[in-house]
């Protein structure tokens, strides 16, 4: 009606049911991010402080929700990023990325984080959710543990033996420095299994490995490639320099007395060298020459160290 009042109370009570819904929505989202088991910490993409943050990243962090808010995001969260932040400082709109999660005792957490910008009271915020993947970590690196290394000798074995001295030739043809390769057999290994039993034969390649890693360098390459076969990459070395070194270990291996079931057992090995050259410029190549070189020691007496000259024939 022209000239009414307004109802006072009516619109009183409609404020007041909208600040009730409000708080109501307010304390659903509450629920709802304190109940996700993932972190999730909103921060202010201007000034890069944490504004709130949900129990579990709290958890995360190490310390009260009270002591994370208002702290700068990379003093817990990618301290690496401080700088390049991929939303604030590159542009991005989103961001699913592995990174790393500090702690307040120092611990580095990897975890998986996704980021997406959101506007609270008219303010540009982050929103960054992030698991902690430390288990997933651990689980990949036994996978990759388990292809690529011997479960008895604990040495590499042939595939990645092959992979890892395929991609030092090919930087040793880069940077024209030299590279040699060894192959190693252990003499008459069938008759240690025969007397002694399987158990016997494991224990002596283990102790060979144990030898060989007590002479070798931390970067030279070793790797079971067959029963008793053993092969060697020498890194920046030259064959004669690998020939000095395989004698070393020759000689060891041979004054070594391996303890198994109350008796001293000692073996003997053979040893093949070759080294990269221009008429041997692959793997392939070079482990040919290298076996050329076993066959020679093992047919001229065994317990010796044979080297390959340049072109097909041995020296």
């Amino acid at each position: 009606m022209e000239g009414s009042k307004p109802d006072v109370a009516f619109i009183t009570a409609e404020l007041h049911k909208a600040r009730q819904n409000i708080r109501d929505l307010e304390e659903r989202t509450r629920l709802i991010l304190d109940s996700i088991h993932a972190g999730i910490v909103i921060i202010d993409a201007q000034t890069h402080k944490i504004v709130d943050v949900n129990p579990e990243a709290s958890r995360l962090i190490g310390i009260p929700k009270d002591q994370v808010v208002g702290n700068l995001c990379h003093k817990y969260i990618c301290p690496a990023e401080i700088g390049s932040c991929p939303i604030t400082d590159k542009g991005q709109l989103v961001d699913n990325s592995e990174r790393v999660l500090l702690t307040t005792d120092g611990k580095r957490i990897p975890i998986l984080k996704t980021v997406a910008s959101i506007n609270l009271n008219d303010r540009k915020h982050l929103l960054e959710s992030f698991l902690d993947i430390s288990q997933l970590k651990l689980l990949q690196d036994k996978l990759e543990l388990l292809a690529t290394t011997d479960s008895l000798t604990d040495v590499f074995n042939r595939r990645h033996f092959i992979e890892l001295s395929e991609k030092e030739i090919g930087r040793a043809q880069r940077s024209q420095t030299p590279l040699s390769i060894a192959i190693i057999d252990i003499d008459y290994f069938k008759e240690v299994n025969d007397k002694h039993g399987h158990g016997v034969g494991d224990l002596v390649l283990k102790e060979l490995v144990a030898v060989c890693k007590d002479n070798l360098r931390p970067y030279d390459i070793l790797g079971r490639i067959g029963g008793e076969e053993f092969g060697i990459t020498f890194v920046e070395c030259t064959i004669q320099e690998a020939f000095n070194v395989s004698e070393r270990l020759q000689e060891r291996v041979a004054n070594h007395v391996i303890k198994a079931e109350g008796k001293d057992i000692s073996i003997k090995i053979c040893v093949g060298v070759a080294e990269l050259s221009e008429d041997a410029g692959s793997l392939d190549l070079i482990m040919n020459r290298a076996d050329q070189a076993l066959y020679l020691a093992k047919n001229t007496g065994r317990n010796r160290v044979e080297k390959s000259s340049p072109g097909p024939g041995l020296q």
